[in-house]
């Protein structure tokens, strides 16, 4: 299905876009945790932010979303929660944070770590609405010829 994805010619993510996103994203966690000093909130926002439609406060603002590329549908709430947990993990690491970075403008795809084990993408909403157009559009099956037309 992940070639079907490829052949579409669905771009990634406009990165400069994406990246402000995060930080606003990010801006909105460091937020919760100052005014609230809860970090559980903070950390309840940063593994949610993508569970609402496929996107977070940060790519609503920069008209992005999280689809899965095996659908080209809007990612599904546990599976946006799950890719969260997983990039969370990798952030408390400097390491992790500079490898995500470097495949999100490396990457054809744009694909970071957690979008490659959850298989996800983060692309523009235009994009992704004419994905999900093209996916629903009804074909004719493939191995019946053409029928002759009778009047």
């Amino acid at each position: 299905m992940e070639d079907a994805f490829k052949e579409s010619g669905i771009p990634k993510a406009d990165v400069p876009k994406r990246l402000a996103g995060a930080l606003l994203d990010e801006a909105l966690v460091s937020a919760i945790l100052s005014f609230f000093s809860v970090g559980t909130l903070g950390l309840a926002y940063f593994i949610g932010q993508d569970c609402i439609g496929g996107q977070s406060a940060g790519r609503r603002l920069m008209k992005q979303k999280l689809i899965d590329i095996e659908t080209g549908e809007t990612v599904a709430p546990a599976k946006a929660a799950m890719r969260n947990f997983v990039g969370f993990l990798l952030a408390v690491t400097t390491v992790g944070i500079a490898v995500d970075l470097v495949l999100i403008v490396v990457r054809e795809d744009g694909r970071r770590i957690a979008d490659l084990m959850f298989r996800t993408q983060v692309v523009d909403v235009a994009e992704a609405a004419e994905l999900e157009r093209a996916i629903s559009a009804p074909s004719a099956p493939a191995d019946m010829p053409p029928q002759p037309v009778t009047f």
